[in-house]
């Protein structure tokens, strides 16, 4: 899991008093076929059409961790089901907007099976990430 660019920039002003940061009301969960650009922002790897379409993600409040702070999903992400196959996909974002938007947060979804693969998503498929899979965690 990995901080976008544009919300370190957005923090980091907040903190330095140069600019507030006013969080999103709601947030949602976008799905990409590859990691790739998602540190400065890119959505060109973001899947399209076949049903998908980006569900709010509730996250529980943050508690203290080891290495600092973290907070977990409060619930299970479900998304709509699948109208056609969609490609594999391996990251996930947490996005300020349910299209476009800014990417907040970034990871890598998570792999089953022996050995380990993406889950794939094939017509009629309702594809789900336990709220344990989405972390957010703060250094």
């Amino acid at each position: 899991m990995a901080k976008s660019k544009y919300l370190s920039r957005k923090l980091l002003d907040h903190a330095l008093g140069v600019q507030p940061y006013a969080v999103p009301a709601q947030v949602y969960l976008a799905l990409f076929t590859s990691s790739a650009g998602l540190a400065e922002g890119s959505l060109a790897n973001e899947l399209a059409g076949a049903g998908y379409s980006r569900p709010a993600v509730h996250m529980a409040p943050a508690q203290d961790a080891a290495t600092g702070a973290q907070s977990a999903g409060a619930q299970n992400i479900e998304f709509d089901p699948a109208t056609a196959d969609w490609p594999q996909m391996q990251a996930w974002a947490i996005m300020d907007a349910d299209t476009g938007g800014n990417v907040l947060h970034h990871g890598a979804l998570p792999q089953y099976g022996d050995p380990p693969a993406y889950k794939r998503v094939f017509t009629g498929d309702i594809y789900f990430i336990r709220a344990a899979d989405i972390v957010i965690s703060e250094e």
